[in-house]
């Protein structure tokens, strides 16, 4: 069965995070994108998927630093934190 957009998470861009990414010797500061927790770098016209250890899914691709967010580092690669929602605090 097709899914609808609805259905679906999209990448969406994080407006305060920056990557810096080198391919092949040359570095290149990049939009940041986040799709159900994992962090991507724009890339010519697409998407690089940001591993552990500064690796992407793009051989020739590496990540130096990710920059304006905090963000956790896990096994498979950094994760963008979203908030599990509203939280209610009791006025004193």
């Amino acid at each position: 069965m097709a899914r609808t957009l609805a259905d679906m998470d999209l990448f969406s861009i994080v407006e305060a995070g920056k990557v810096i990414i080198s391919e092949r010797g040359i570095y290149r500061q990049v939009e940041l994108y986040e799709r159900s927790g994992a962090l991507f770098a724009a890339f010519k016209g697409g998407f690089v998927r940001l591993l552990a250890r500064g690796l992407s899914t793009v051989p020739y691709v590496k990540w130096e630093a990710i920059e304006g967010i905090a963000y956790n580092e896990e096994y498979n690669g950094p994760k963008y934190p979203k908030a599990d929602g509203l939280r209610l605090v009791a006025a004193e």
